[in-house]
Formats: C-alpha cells, sequence, structure tokens
C-alpha cells in the first residue's frame, strides 16, 4: 500500500482533493487510529472546504444553475452541440436542423448524417462536425468563464476559420469536401 504523503504546513489530507482515493482511504484509517480526536472535526473540515468552493465559484461568477444561459433548456453536450440557439442555426446553415432536432444524441446524430451521406463526402462531414462541435463548445467555455455572449455572425466566423485552417491538413481530392460546408457556412 502506497505511503501517506506528509505536509510541512500540517495541512489535512482533506483539503487536497488531487490525491487518489486509495491514498485518502488509508489516510483516515491511519488518522483514525492515531488521532480519534481529528475525527470529531471532520463534519466542520467538510463545510470549510464546501464553504471555499462556494467563494471560489462566486468569485469567477459560476452559476450552479443547471440552465443554458442562451436556452431554457437543461444543459448537457447534447444541448450544447446539438439543441442550443447556437447550434440550431449552425445546423440549419449547414442543411443538418431537422436531423438534429430529432436525435436523442450526439453519436445518434453523427451517425445519421453518415447514414445518409455518400461515402466519399464521409470524410468532409466528420471533420465538419468537429470543427462545428469544437467551436460550439469554445463559445459556451466563453459564456461560461468570461461572461461573453457569442453572436451567431461570430461563430461562423470562427468555424469558417477553424475549417480553412483544417482544410490544409487534408489530402488534396478532399479539400473540395470541406470547402463545400465552408461555402454553406457563408
Amino acid at each position: 500500500m502506497p505511503s501517506i504523503p506528509q505536509r510541512n504546513n500540517n495541512r489535512s489530507i482533506l483539503q487536497t482533493p488531487h490525491i487518489p482515493w486509495h491514498i485518502m482511504e488509508a489516510g483516515w484509517i491511519h488518522m483514525a487510529q492515531s488521532h480519534p480526536k481529528y475525527l470529531q472535526n471532520l463534519p466542520l473540515a467538510s463545510l470549510q472546504r464546501q464553504v471555499k468552493l462556494q467563494q471560489q465559484q462566486n468569485a469567477q461568477k459560476w452559476s450552479s444553475d443547471p440552465h443554458c444561459n442562451i436556452c431554457p433548456a437543461i444543459e448537457s453536450a447534447d444541448h450544447i452541440v446539438l439543441r442550443c440557439k447556437l447550434a440550431e442555426a449552425l445546423w440549419t446553415k449547414l442543411g443538418l436542423n431537422s436531423i438534429a432536432i430529432q436525435c436523442t444524441d450526439i453519436l445518434q446524430f453523427v451517425d445519421e448524417v453518415l447514414g445518409s451521406s455518400q461515402g466519399h463526402l464521409k470524410l468532409g462531414w466528420l471533420i465538419c462536425f468537429a470543427a462545428c462541435a469544437h467551436n460550439l463548445w469554445k463559445a459556451r467555455n466563453d459564456a461560461v468563464f468570461n461572461w461573453a455572449n457569442t453572436s451567431i455572425s461570430n461563430l461562423l466566423q470562427t468555424t469558417r476559420n477553424c475549417l480553412n485552417l483544417w482544410e490544409n491538413r487534408v489530402k488534396t481530392a478532399n479539400r473540395s469536401q470541406i470547402q463545400g460546408r465552408i461555402t454553406k457556412l457563408n
């Protein structure tokens, strides 16, 4: 069994969430055997961590509300990539919003579009999907961490820029597939 890390500043092991569980468990057993009075302060230490976390969230202006700040829906990866208003605008431009609305999750959406695409167009679709999902996620992160509101035109522009950049990384024969999708985003 691994040894328990020692701290010079007498911080408790409960204040170090990056320690793996099996090491924490060994530490708890050791503390219970050698310092039984320490366990009496366990609820207080837990409460202190919870208050500290809440203070950090408030300082960063993080909300504990599970709803999307753009739509009234509960936020999830499927919502961000398929159903949020930004995603709806993006998929509408690409002619795929009707499929996005019908699908229950991202994987089903990718499978549906791949199933309806001709074989030679599949690579272009996968690159386009990756660029769209990447930029939708970045827009959401920007909204959460920087309180920025990404406009639909800005999202379309960043997705086009991303596709232009990634277009240069594929074989010349496949570039026209990506260029066609860039044109649809104009």
